[in-house]
């Protein structure tokens, strides 16, 4: 069929035409806002799960539902290499700048436009941040990074207060940030709340699976264990797509053009995608390229699915598991010959016992976000856990004799 007609949109972070089974945490991201903005402590979510599980495409819906009814939103996000600092002076400016635009407070603005400012000059190397106000000096320019940011979001959340409307600052890929960073963020966040001001952070990135545990060196996403009690960042993993939603994605589009599937080559596709929207996406729009016309048959999605997986198996894999070490490689090649199902952390052990230190390889692992970590007591050091890989058709790829240990280092 012809391309150009194809409703599926396979890109990283890419809309699909019609978006599924994550409903109830956008409505749950509404209360969210509501309450804040009534005055009342909640948080909206830090968006974490496996590659092209549909985090980014969700925390872009979140962002513009926050715009849609009038909030400040500061959208940024993170590359290596930059200061936590840099980004919330790069989303602070876009909040002031928007709020000046309503011409309510000025001077309030005016005022924070220059702390934000002095902010910048002590807190923030090598940006040039364009600000048409005088530097305020004295609030939120110590150079202590917890105590100025602490201030500034002080500052602003107070002014959206006066205008009865809320203020978010949204980060994606913030699994770059460096945990101290994210301390200083929690503690901002943290303050506000306890002045039930209308500010929240929206996060989205790559996060290993377990919970938060108490155990730092164990846990990356772990916070220290008075912000975790303020519970200011709220985890929301997203989990694969059910056979219902997963059929949805593919048949709904296409129904749009007059197209249907087979029942057989649908089951098929659904099987072969295992959840992930990313792939569902991916599937139908080669499928679109095979098949003649419709109805999608189990012929043509036979000829797709082994096509997506000589895609993947060429450009997406090697790229994913380059930096693998061979115990690394080894570890997956294990679990993949489970055959899908989750491997139990001493039956991993039996199967590769010259391999030295093994749960500091499956610590590497799950960091890398390539394995997911079912626990049964905590923590890693002590705990028995069951694995799992992380990324659909990754155990097609490792196959019997594991990973290939060609892939550039």
């Amino acid at each position: 069929m012809d391309l150009r007609s194809s409703p599926y949109s396979p890109g990283a972070g890419t809309r699909p035409a019609v978006f599924v089974g994550r409903g109830s945490i956008l409505d749950r991201f509404d209360v969210a806002l509501d309450r804040l903005e009534a005055g009342r402590s909640d948080d909206a979510p830090l968006i974490t799960g496996a590659r092209g599980s549909g985090k980014t495409v969700l925390f872009n819906l979140m962002v513009e539902r926050a715009r849609e009814r009038g909030w400040f939103v500061g959208a940024e996000e993170a590359i290596p290499g930059t200061q936590m600092s840099a980004l919330i002076a790069l989303m602070a400016r876009d909040v002031l700048l928007e709020m000046s635009t309503r011409h309510r407070f000025t001077d309030r603005v005016r005022r924070a436009l220059g702390i934000l400012k002095a902010f910048a000059s002590v807190s923030v190397a090598g940006l040039r941040l364009d600000i048409n106000a005088e530097a305020v000096t004295g609030t939120a320019d110590t150079g202590i990074i917890e105590l100025d940011l602490r201030r500034l979001v002080l500052e602003i959340g107070e002014i959206a207060r006066l205008q009865g409307i809320g203020v978010l600052f949204a980060l994606d890929e913030v699994h770059i940030i460096p945990n101290e960073d994210l301390y200083a963020l929690n503690a901002a966040l943290h303050a506000a709340a306890q002045r039930a001001l209308p500010v929240s952070f929206l996060g989205s990135g790559l996060f290993p699976s377990w919970q938060a545990t108490g155990a730092e060196m164990a846990d990356p996403t772990m916070v220290t264990s008075y912000i975790s009690r303020a519970e200011t960042l709220s985890y929301e993993r997203l989990e694969p797509l059910t056979a219902a939603d997963s059929r949805r994605a593919l048949t709904e589009p296409a129904a749009g053009e007059g197209v249907r599937f087979s029942n057989e080559a649908l089951a098929a596709a659904v099987d072969f995608c295992e959840g992930s929207p990313w792939l569902l996406q991916a599937v139908g729009a080669v499928a679109w390229g095979h098949a003649p016309g419709s109805p999608i048959d189990q012929a043509t999605m036979g000829i797709t699915l082994i096509d997506v997986q000589n895609r993947l198996n060429r450009m997406f894999f090697p790229r994913l598991l380059r930096s693998c070490s061979e115990p690394e490689r080894r570890v997956l090649a294990s679990v993949a010959a489970a055959d899908g199902h989750r491997l139990h952390v001493e039956s991993l052990y039996e199967l590769l016992p010259d391999v030295e230190r093994p749960r500091h390889v499956i610590r590497r692992l799950a960091n890398q976000n390539l394995i997911d970590l079912h626990y049964q007591h905590f923590p890693i050091e002590y705990g028995e856990f069951d694995i799992s890989l992380a990324v659909p058709r990754l155990a097609a790829f490792c196959g019997p004799a594991g990973p290939p240990s060609t892939h550039p280092r």
